[in-house]
């Protein structure tokens, strides 16, 4: 089983989104004061005090029974702090929790800002990279193969372990001097070849390595990637969007942004130990 280790502070998708709304002026966070019904939210403190509507926008459910559930808001009633929006799975409750973003109808969808969140975590490969330890099993040096868990990308060092404990480094080889551990990304194996299979034959072996960052689909998925990068860098991202809907506020954002990510792109460049070798085709 694949273990990740890391020093990075996680993000969850439901604060990663949060941030990147707030930074781009597009996020608005209710909780209800009162009971509603499965199209209505009543918020006194924030719906009530509102100078423009409401209508337009996306209702996220962020806590309660509707968690996870998005609605378009189609009525604004300020003097009870109502919203009218599509129907929810449940009634909505006192105390449950919204975002409300696409202020205007020129912001973003909550699906908008999951899109540039994945996309900026699938685009942080090869620079981002979790540590990996998997404890692969027992090598058989007849077969000579190690299929490698799929929570691994690449490798940098492999280990056998004998039977009082003691770990023992195999050296790295290639496809010409065919003695040591060889990468096969084509079908996402270790090899391990020559005299270097002799002694780790019906011992456990490990793999030591690097893995991705995976996409979020959940509101509780955590993303390891340093946020100070990739908060700005979705913004940057929505914000270039959002030019054909609203040049006059999201041109003046682009430089801003810019300088964040590049001022943070250090932060998630991995240092990579010597040797590493890709154990995935793509």
């Amino acid at each position: 089983m694949a273990t990740a280790t890391t020093a990075q502070q996680s993000r969850t998708r439901a604060q990663l989104r949060q941030a990147v709304g707030e930074l781009l002026g597009d996020l608005i966070q209710i909780t209800a004061t009162a009971n509603g019904t499965t199209t209505t939210t009543i918020d006194t403190l924030n719906v009530g005090s509102a100078e423009d509507h409401f209508n337009g926008r996306y209702l996220m459910a962020t806590s309660g029974a509707n968690a996870g559930e998005v609605k378009r808001i189609t009525a604004t009633a300020t003097s009870t702090g109502t919203l009218t929006h599509g129907a929810f799975s449940t009634a909505t409750a006192a105390g449950d929790t919204f975002d409300v973003t696409n202020a205007r109808g020129r912001g973003f969808r909550p699906d908008e800002y999951h899109a540039a969140i994945n996309e900026l975590i699938v685009e942080a490969w090869p620079a981002f990279a979790i540590h990996v330890e998997d404890g692969a099993g027992t090598f058989d040096a007849d077969t000579e193969d190690i299929t490698v868990d799929a929570a691994l990308a690449a490798v940098y060092e492999v280990e056998w372990t004998d039977s009082q404990g003691t770990e023992h480094r195999i050296r790295g080889s290639n496809a010409s001097q065919r003695d040591g551990w060889i990468a096969d990304p084509a079908n996402g194996k270790i090899k391990i070849v020559g005299s270097a299979k002799l002694e780790p034959d019906g011992n456990t072996v490990t793999l030591k390595g690097y893995g991705r960052q995976d996409t979020l689909s959940a509101e509780a998925d955590t993303c390891l990637i340093p946020a100070a990068w990739l908060v700005p860098a979705a913004a940057l991202r929505l914000a270039t969007r959002g030019l054909t809907r609203d040049p006059d506020r999201y041109g003046p954002l682009l430089g801003v942004l810019q300088r964040r990510v590049d001022q943070h792109f250090p932060l998630i460049a991995t240092t990579r130990a010597p040797g590493w070798k890709s154990v995935r085709s793509a």
